[in-house]
């Protein structure tokens, strides 16, 4: 088996507090001895300065972490001149759930057994004893301490737990998951030389690469990676694949996002991810605008409010597909006091501005079935037509009245459509069913009266999807949201209304107060020039952290 390179394994820990420590050790060990244990051989990962800041440790610091761990591989056996290119991270407090990472890139012939020394160019790597599925992907949970590496960095990591996670690229059968688009390797975001630390748009840029659309999985592990390097929350990920994190204490205020996308355009992939990149102030890609700008935006202002409350930050899955990672967290007990949801709100009332959603509609798709019986059309008398009786539904369904509500003084006007017809399977045979697919448009607490289409003769009606509408209960929430944005930006900022349903209607549903507030425009998501502002993802970030620091009031 040839590896290319033994790109980084890492036991990581928020060092933040830890860095006096780091830096009296090495004021104890002296340059002289530092150079000795540097002398050992070990071809670290140069970390610039910019990307290690998620560690909080300065240059010294780094060179002492790196050093010390050198001599810890080297007293176990381990020929460190040979291991190549390897970065050691120390693990975190006891309590904390460390994360252990391989990343692996090369041909394999078959999978190394757990602590073999596998050649490598230029070198030798440890194996972990990875198992391969039939997409060549290996994955299995390991304790710290296995393996003649395992066992060095087991010495400084005392009991902790770790998850081996690893992507292989293995040649002629690395898994496609659009069109050659795969998952990457866990800790993108977190991991030494990673995008912790980074400006918003570098941030933003990272959770845009990262292929979400059929599986959000990678997306999750990013962010909870960067949410326990960067801070001190409690962060957790449920069954569903949320990532929710909480700190602070009282009333409860969440920062609210999702990490799925829809699938991308053929342009918005490069090769094993996806393209993003920064043109004319805005940052280019799928899921910019809908909604990991917004996600990236509430992840910094989660990490640096000083909270009124508890401060919660959660990123869903399957917004995409009908907020299922929503309802998931809801059965599980997800019940913040309000809600600031990042769904896009910037554009409505005029250029430039972001504005504060304080309700938006909801969608009922629902099947009116007509049947009849079939005969032979040269004697249609015999038969009856579903397709008449399905015509009779129609014009019920476009004489019925659209609802109307006003919420906080924002008019929101529902809607009733038939969009599909389906009847009849040959020219000459009179039908005996007939389909018609009815998109509504619902607002808070009305619907259209479909029902009364189940007056005709031979028709039913069901509902096949029914996403909730959002209104806020609390005007003085959103008066507080909207002085946010108004201090955030140059415009001013309007209460509004979104014209479809998001996550916020489940959780208004399940009681929280929420409004919308996000910095993607009208008509940007789902396409294939889909982008967002860069300046707008920085005044979205200082929204969401004034609402954290100023609600709920004392």
């Amino acid at each position: 088996m040839h590896l290319a390179d033994v790109a980084a394994l890492g036991h990581r820990r928020d060092a933040r507090a830890e860095v006096d420590r780091h830096r009296l050790l090495v004021e104890e060990l002296g340059d002289g001895q530092l150079a000795d244990l540097a002398g050992l051989g070990l071809d670290v990962l140069d970390l610039e300065a910019g990307r290690a800041g998620h560690l909080g440790l300065d240059a010294v610091a780094r060179q002492h972490r790196r050093a010390v761990l050198a001599r810890e591989v080297a007293d176990e056996g381990v020929d460190v001149a040979a291991v190549g290119v390897v970065n050691l991270g120390v693990g975190g407090p006891a309590a904390h759930v460390a994360e252990l990472e391989l990343a692996l890139v090369g041909q394999l012939d078959e999978p190394p057994e757990l602590g073999q020394a596998v050649p490598a160019a230029g070198g030798v790597g440890v194996g972990l004893g990875l198992e391969l599925g039939d997409d060549g992907v290996g994955d299995e949970h390991r304790r710290v301490g296995e393996g003649p590496v395992g066992e060095a960095l087991g010495d400084a990591a005392v009991d902790h737990r770790a998850r081996v996670r690893h992507q292989l690229h293995v040649s002629g059968v690395a898994p496609a998951v659009h069109k050659g688009v795969q998952a990457p390797t866990r800790g993108l975001l977190a991991a030494p030389g990673g995008a912790a630390g980074m400006p918003i748009a570098d941030l933003a840029r990272e959770l845009v690469t990262i292929p979400s659309h059929d599986d959000p999985a990678a997306a999750g592990d990013a962010i909870e990676d960067w949410l326990r390097a960067e801070t001190d929350a409690a962060v957790t990920r449920d069954g569903a694949g949320n990532v929710i994190a909480r700190k602070g204490s009282g009333p409860s205020l969440a920062l609210v996002g999702h990490h799925d996308v829809v699938p991308p355009d053929e342009s918005q992939v490069e090769g094993d991810a996806y393209a993003a990149y920064e043109a004319d102030g805005r940052l280019h890609g799928r899921g910019s605008a809908d909604m990991k700008g917004a996600v990236a935006a509430a992840m910094r202002a989660f990490r640096d409010a000083e909270p009124a409350g508890e401060l919660v930050f959660a990123s869903f899955v399957g917004e995409e597909v009908g907020g299922t990672g929503c309802r998931a967290a809801i059965e599980d007990g997800f019940a913040p006091d309000y809600a600031v949801v990042g769904e896009g709100s910037t554009d409505y009332s005029g250029p430039g501005v972001t504005d504060v959603v304080v309700a938006h509609k909801g969608r009922r798709a629902s099947t009116v079935t007509a049947r009849g019986e079939a005969t032979h059309a040269s004697l249609p008398e015999e038969g009856v037509n579903a397709v008449y009786r399905a015509c009779e539904a129609v014009d019920v369904i476009r004489e019925l009245e659209f609802p109307e509500v006003e919420v906080l003084g924002e008019a929101v006007r529902g809607s009733v459509a038939v969009t599909e017809i389906h009847g009849g399977e040959a020219w000459n045979v009179i039908p005996d069913e007939c389909a018609v697919t009815v998109d509504e448009r619902t607002v808070p607490g009305e619907r259209a009266d479909l029902g009364r289409v189940e007056a005709i003769e031979g028709v039913e009606w069901a509902v096949d999807q029914d996403l909730p509408p959002m209104a806020c209960d609390d005007d003085a929430f959103a008066a507080a949201v909207l002085e946010a944005a108004a201090a955030a930006a140059a415009g001013e900022p309007e209460l509004v209304s979104k014209p479809h349903a998001t996550d916020a209607g489940w959780l208004a549903e399940a009681g929280v107060t929420c409004v919308i507030c996000g910095p993607a425009e009208r008509g940007e998501a789902h396409t294939a020039t889909e982008s967002v502002g860069l300046d707008v993802l920085e005044r979205c970030e200082a929204i969401y952290r004034d609402v954290a620091e100023a609600w709920p009031p004392g």
